[in-house]
């Protein structure tokens, strides 16, 4: 297991062959199987599949499983669950019993990366920023950095804190500033734009 985060009830848990599962800490209930979207989906609405008969499959898609079933990350903002994994950013809407999911990808959405380790939320000026940590899976146009929005996944911009693509470990934020550890060092910014060693 990779990380954990909580929403409401339940605890949420990130892990690279257990996918995504969820326990009810107030009733106790077992860990629950949460359901992503396979690699090539962009979507998975609530309801459209059964759970029951429902399979969660990391193997490496050649071996007909799905990397988006690979978890690494999970945050609550308290308006949605953001999920990283082997691909990409998935965020949820969660609707009682289960999720709406919507797929990101470094192909589709201009995040920097599919393997996505971390999330951070930031208030910044007027308006909430996410910021995901996204390293390079090495496929066509991916690259390690920061991938950010705005605007709840509606759109995605990258910044690369060294100048140069490099994984990023950690980031902090306030209201003002962000810290980012990276492979050659820690970096900072205050506006967003410029970073510093």
């Amino acid at each position: 297991t990779y990380d954990l985060g909580i929403a409401g009830d339940y605890i949420y848990s990130a892990g690279w062959a257990s996918g995504i599962r969820r326990y009810n800490y107030i009733t106790n209930t077992n860990w629950e199987i949460i359901p992503l979207p396979m690699d090539l989906d962009t979507h998975l609405v609530c309801g459209d599949i059964d759970i029951s008969t429902y399979q969660l499959n990391p193997l490496d898609p050649v071996n007909g499983g799905s990397h988006n079933h690979k978890g690494f990350s999970v945050y609550y903002d308290s308006e949605y669950i953001w999920v990283g994994t082997a691909n990409g950013i998935n965020r949820g809407t969660i609707r009682s019993e289960c999720i709406d999911w919507v797929h990101y990808t470094s192909a589709w959405d201009n995040i920097s990366g599919n393997w996505v380790i971390g999330f951070m939320h930031q208030e910044y000026n007027t308006h909430t920023r996410l910021w995901a940590i996204t390293w390079s899976t090495s496929g066509q146009g991916e690259f390690s950095a920061l991938s950010y929005t705005d605007n709840s996944g509606e759109t995605w911009g990258t910044v690369m804190p060294a100048g140069i693509p490099e994984k990023v470990y950690n980031l902090y934020s306030d209201s003002s500033s962000v810290w980012a550890s990276t492979e050659s060092g820690l970096y900072y910014t205050y506006d967003q734009l410029t970073w510093n060693k």
